[in-house]
C-alpha cells in the first residue's frame, strides 16, 4: 500500500512537471506580450484560488513591496545597468497594477483611469508643447502666445504635477512623510520658497548653517543633551538649504559620500589583510 502511494505521488509529479513544460513552451512561443496581456495576467493571478495569492490583499500588506521595488530601480540607475533597470521597472509596474486591481475590485478606479488622469495632467501642465487642439482648436497661436496662455491660464493652478489645484500651503502640507528625510526637506523648502517663506541666497543659507553649528557646539559644551536631536535636525535642515540653493541634490550627495566612505574603508581593510599575510 505504501509503495502504491509513493508511486502515485511520483506519477502525479510527472504529470505536473509535464504540464509545466507545456505551459513554459506556450509562454516562450508568444512573440511579445502587450499591456492588455499584462493586466489580464495580473487579474487572473489575483482571482486565482492559489494560496500564494490572497484575493483579500490590501494596499497596506503589499506596501513594502512597492517601496523595495522602487529602491531597486534607483540601484539599477546608479549601476547604469540597462537590463536590471528594465527588470526593475517591470517589477514596479507589477506593484502598481496590483494596487489598481484592488481598487478596481472595489469599483473605485482602474489602471486605465490612472493612465487617463496622468495624461490629462501632463497635457494641462505643458499645453504650449502639445497641439493647438489643447487651445480650443486655435492653431494660429505663436509659440510665445502659447507660453503666455500656459502661464496665465494653467501655470497658476499647476505649480505641482501631482496636485494641480492645491495651494502652496496645501502642497507643503501634502508632501509625503515617508520620503527620505533629505528629499523631504528639500521639497518643503522649495514649496515654501514659492510662497515667499525661506532663504534665497547661498550666503544667507551658509550664515544660518554656521549659526546652527555654533549653537549646537554651545549645547554640547554645556551638556544640554536633551536638545541635541532637535538642533542636529535644524543643522541638517540648514545644510539641505545650502544644497538646494547650489542646485545639488542633497540625497544624491549624501549617497555618494556614503559610497566613497565605504570604498575607502574596504580598501583599507584589504590593505590590512594583505599586510597580515
Amino acid at each position: 500500500m505504501e509503495a502504491n502511494v509513493k508511486f502515485s505521488n511520483i506519477l502525479h509529479l510527472h504529470y505536473f512537471f509535464r504540464r509545466v513544460d507545456l505551459f513554459m513552451e506556450l509562454v516562450r512561443s508568444k512573440r511579445k506580450y502587450s499591456l492588455s496581456d499584462f493586466l489580464e495576467i495580473v487579474d487572473t493571478l489575483k482571482g486565482s484560488n492559489s494560496g500564494l495569492w490572497d484575493r483579500t490583499q490590501s494596499h497596506s500588506n503589499i506596501r513594502s513591496d512597492l517601496i523595495e521595488e522602487a529602491y531597486e530601480v534607483i540601484e539599477a540607475i546608479d549601476l547604469n545597468d540597462a537590463e536590471l533597470l528594465r527588470e526593475s521597472l517591470g517589477n514596479v509596474l507589477f506593484q502598481i497594477a496590483l494596487h489598481c486591481n484592488i481598487e478596481e475590485k472595489r469599483e473605485n478606479f482602474s489602471f486605465e483611469d490612472i493612465i487617463d488622469e496622468i495624461c490629462r495632467k501632463i497635457i494641462m501642465r505643458y499645453p504650449h508643447i502639445f497641439s493647438g487642439e489643447m487651445f480650443g482648436g486655435n492653431f494660429g497661436h505663436s509659440q510665445r502666445e502659447k507660453i503666455a496662455e500656459y502661464n496665465g491660464t494653467y501655470g497658476r493652478r499647476n505649480s505641482c504635477l501631482r496636485a494641480p489645484n492645491e495651494s502652496v500651503a496645501e502642497s507643503v502640507k501634502n508632501i509625503s512623510k515617508i520620503l527620505p528625510s533629505l528629499m523631504r526637506a528639500e521639497k518643503v523648502q522649495i514649496r515654501a520658497a514659492r510662497a515667499g517663506y525661506g532663504i534665497y541666497s547661498v550666503e544667507d543659507a551658509l550664515n544660518q548653517t554656521f549659526e546652527k553649528l555654533n549653537y549646537l557646539e554651545h549645547l554640547i559644551l554645556n551638556g544640554h543633551q536633551e536638545n541635541y536631536g532637535k538642533e542636529l535636525g535644524d543643522l541638517l535642515f540648514s545644510i539641505t538649504e545650502v544644497s538646494r540653493l547650489l542646485s545639488v541634490d542633497a540625497e544624491s550627495a549624501l549617497y555618494d559620500s556614503c559610497e566613497r566612505f565605504k570604498n575607502e574603508f574596504l580598501y583599507k581593510i584589504s590593505l590590512e589583510n594583505k599586510n597580515k599575510v
